[in-house]
């Protein structure tokens, strides 16, 4: 065989199907390069082969795609093309036996015309090879089997036939993988379209592989890729950077997220998360992403939200006259007798409670508001607030003690951390027996504070420590003793805790008692400024 030029051997049983186009033109191959680097470790097998029954030095699978060339098997290969797994396409030579679909045989390539400026001459050192066409089951040729050697070198006619069975067998492993591939893309499809969540695949490089109806509706109906995610308050657009979709394949989306996406007029409200996907060997192979459709319950949401602002504020403007007026007969019925002055008292208690749930009521719809952030000594606030319930816990017979004794700065919205230790020990004189013991207690670390109230009161099951901070829940333990209360006040905790980037842990058992640990970072660059902007936002 000569060694000046390209030689196609067996001439008469070319591989493939002939009659396809140019000789020139590549057929375009995409999924089957993908499917055979999954499975490399069988034709990994068939380079060895090739390598110690040949004696080359390196010996590859190829599969040729449009811009670039894969190894699903390869022996001898450099760095970083073995780890790599693939070339461009430039220093290709398997190129040619798909274009031709005929096996290359070359003695020294840098003799050889369309070979002599290849770079994989220099970078590889592939001077002679030989390369029998890889078959798909169509017939396609989509690769090849290749025998490399680093010299010149004459192919023998018994090395070609060797190369040509094991090319065949390889061929037929080629075929076997993608009919299980196919196979379980068919399965995956089923899955995807059989659920009730719009679903897409994409692989590692960013191409869409696959995607269920649903989510093709979603894009469809609401234009999300024109337009992009809006934000959760459903107010403006979120600018292309933080698109749901472009975060999710950078790794970025590591919890669910809420938007609205579509044009104004023509929105719906989903969940986002997404799932990073690794083959078998540990190599990434793509990103799932799963939106729900939550648009009716945001919507509702966002009704209720409405709805209690509007009560409240209906009913806090005659409050306030009440209270007003309440104020001038209590003045005006003093020393007049205690029966008069004590039901005047009550109607003011009255009246102050009443208040304090509008005043909450309009919390739950201000949960946006912007976060007043200061120093502030966490261990002075929880001393003060034990002071203030000293008198209220002396007469329901219950010990408030507070271990406070250092100062704890951090920089918080102190009249917001305040309302929330309020209603902790709030709620633990409500639920703790006469004779009981709750403690404030205000530790620090270097990077937080942390924060807990403790007591020895009736407990919660994990049901109901699960639900705690559900917006309007409230302990079955409430409803049996009939005490006071809206459900809102945990809720509120949360969100404020969150806005801080802290934590809120429940631990809590059954007749033993509550712990409640705010935990709250020091460090002003992590305090978070706004809380969420709807109810269907929460983590």
């Amino acid at each position: 065989m000569s060694s000046s030029r390209d030689a196609g051997v067996g001439a008469g049983r070319r591989p493939g199907r002939d009659g396809e186009g140019p000789a020139a033109s590549l057929p375009r191959v995409r999924s089957g390069g993908s499917d055979a680097v999954g499975a490399k470790g069988v034709f990994d097998h068939y380079a060895r082969l090739v390598q110690r029954l040949l004696g080359v030095p390196t010996s590859l699978v190829t599969i040729v795609e449009e811009h670039r060339q894969v190894f699903p098997g390869a022996a001898g290969l450099a760095e970083p093309y073995h780890s790599e797994r693939q070339t461009p396409l430039s220093h290709s030579f398997c190129q040619y036996v798909v274009r031709d679909r005929a096996p290359m045989v070359v003695a020294d390539a840098r003799e050889v015309e369309r070979l002599a400026d290849n770079p994989a001459i220099g970078e590889l050192d592939v001077i002679a090879y030989a390369g029998w066409p890889l078959v798909d089951r169509d017939g396609r040729v989509v690769g090849s089997v290749c025998a490399i050697d680093s010299g010149p070198r004459e192919w023998s006619g018994e090395e070609v036939a060797i190369l040509e069975e094991l090319a065949q067998a390889c061929s037929a492993e080629l075929q076997n993988a993608r009919a299980l591939a196919e196979e379980g893309e068919a399965l995956a499809r089923t899955i995807f379209d059989s659920v009730d969540v719009a679903m897409l695949f994409y692989e590692t490089g960013g191409g869409l592989i696959l995607a269920n109806e649903l989510a093709r509706r979603f894009a469809e109906t609401t234009g999300f890729d024109l337009d992009g995610p809006f934000r959760a308050d459903n107010h403006g657009l979120v600018p292309p950077d933080p698109h749901v979709i472009a975060r999710a394949l950078r790794g970025e989306l590591t919890s669910q997220e809420t938007m609205w996406v579509g044009p104004s007029g023509n929105q719906i409200a989903v969940t986002v998360s997404s799932q990073q996907v690794f083959r078998p060997d540990g190599t990434s192979w793509g990103t799932l992403i799963a939106a729900h459709d939550i648009t009716n319950l945001a919507r509702s949401l966002q009704v209720r939200e409405s709805f209690i602002t509007t009560v409240a504020h209906e009913l806090r403007t005659p409050l306030t006259s009440i209270l007003g007026y309440v104020e001038l007969l209590v003045d005006d019925v003093d020393g007049r007798g205690e029966d008069l002055e004590r039901t005047a008292r009550r109607i003011d208690e009255a009246a102050t409670r009443l208040r304090d749930r509008i005043t909450e009521l309009l919390d739950t719809a201000d949960r946006h508001r912007q976060l007043d952030l200061a120093s502030t000594d966490l261990a002075a606030l929880t001393r003060g607030l034990t002071d203030s319930f000293a008198a209220q816990a002396r007469a329901a017979d219950i010990t408030l003690t507070t271990q406070a004794q250092h100062p704890e700065w951090a920089v918080v919205d102190e009249a917001g951390i305040e309302m929330v230790v309020r209603n902790l020990v709030s709620n633990a004189i409500k639920f703790t027996h006469p004779g009981g013991h709750i403690a404030l207690t205000t530790t620090g670390q270097p990077d937080h504070v942390r924060i807990t109230v403790t007591d020895d009161g009736v407990g919660m099951s994990p049901d109901e420590v699960a639900q705690a901070c559900d917006m309007f829940w409230r302990a079955e333990s409430s409803h049996r003793q009939a005490l006071p209360g809206t459900g809102i006040g945990l809720a509120l905790a949360r969100d404020l805790i969150a806005a801080h980037h802290g934590s809120l842990d429940i631990d809590s058992t059954p007749d033993v008692g509550t712990t409640i640990t705010l935990t709250l970072p020091r460090d002003p660059t992590r305090a978070a400024h706004s809380l969420p902007a709807d109810p269907c936002c929460d983590p």
